[in-house]
């Protein structure tokens, strides 16, 4: 060997050059290769689950709108039935009272008609019971008694 200094030989460094290549493209399918690979899969997996995520949330915040929404609308027709019930059972008491006044009327007209028979049946007793007292007082006027309005306040006591 001669010439260069330092003891270098040209073919040693090119097999070792080889040897570096060979070294680094083995490496490069064996280990850097499988794990860009994996790498870039767990990447894509995390990036999509992100992905499915937010849909899934955009979904949820969705279904919650809606059923707000429905809840309003329950609680609007909610109130609506229960102005309509109120509005029902007012109605009903309203019914009920004038129901209650027409009978109150029907039994105040009834015991005044009552009232008013037994009267009349008091008066005609009443006039019967003079009758007959008076019919008793000229017959014993006939009979000649002589004290007759003393016969006459006797009879009425009784």
């Amino acid at each position: 060997m001669t010439g260069l200094p330092l003891n270098i030989d040209w073919q040693q460094i090119v097999l070792h050059l080889f040897n570096f290549v060979l070294l680094s493209g083995g490496l490069y399918i064996l280990l850097y290769k499988p794990v860009a690979d994996f790498m870039k899969k767990r990447e894509d997996h995390y990036r999509e689950m992100a992905e499915d995520a937010k849909d899934k949330q955009d979904e949820a915040e969705k279904l919650r709108k809606e059923y707000e929404k429905k809840l309003e609308g329950a609680r609007e027709e909610i109130e609506q039935m229960k102005q309509e019930a109120v509005s029902t059972a007012k109605a009903a008491a309203d019914k009920q009272l004038e129901n209650a006044d027409a009978k109150a009327k029907k039994i105040l007209e009834d015991a005044k008609e009552q009232a008013e028979h037994e009267r009349d049946k008091m008066m005609e007793s009443a006039r019967e019971e003079l009758v007959n007292l008076a019919s008793e007082a000229a017959a014993k006027i006939i009979d000649g008694e002589t004290d007759v309005y003393e016969s006459f306040a006797k009879a009425a006591g009784r």
